[in-house]
């Protein structure tokens, strides 16, 4: 017999155990010093990093806070098929992402039991973060769901 309040309920409970994270882009330049002249020099850094999406924005991105950066020297995924994020998101281990012919991306623990843990879309939100010495321009790649940041 089919009963609609234990469909809402299932539906529900599914739709809970999604969180989801973000994979952006980051460019941040820092004031390394200034002259007499009033003319500075700017450290540029890029970077990828994975933020919890209650954790998205600047703190994470500029700050780090439960950010991760991308293993390896990658400034951008843009035009990758594959980059891992190091251990610590949501505590878990390396991640690796592979782009699939549709444009997805889905990721899997490094090491692990080859289980998929996700699939992440394209995203195209930015952001721009700045502070005393420097500031950070912020374009989102990714929208990542599962269950990891729970």
């Amino acid at each position: 017999m089919y009963c609609p309040l234990t469909l809402a309920v299932l539906l529900n409970l599914f739709l809970l155990c999604r969180a989801d994270f973000h994979v952006s882009a980051v460019v941040k330049g820092d004031i390394a010093s200034c002259g007499r002249e009033a003319t500075c020099q700017f450290n540029y850094d890029n970077y990828v990093i994975a933020c919890p999406s209650n954790y998205y924005g600047c703190d994470c991105f500029d700050g780090h806070n439960r950010g991760v950066e991308a293993s390896g020297d990658i400034e951008d995924i843009n035009g990758s098929s594959f980059f891992q994020i190091g251990s610590g998101l949501c505590g878990m281990g390396a991640l690796n992402f592979y782009k699939q012919g549709d444009a997805s991306w889905q990721f899997y623990v490094d090491g692990g039991d080859g289980s998929l843990q996700g699939t992440c879309y394209d995203n195209t939100a930015s952001d721009y973060c700045w502070d005393a010495v420097g500031s950070a321009s912020v374009s989102d790649r990714l929208v990542c769901y599962s269950y990891i940041c729970n």
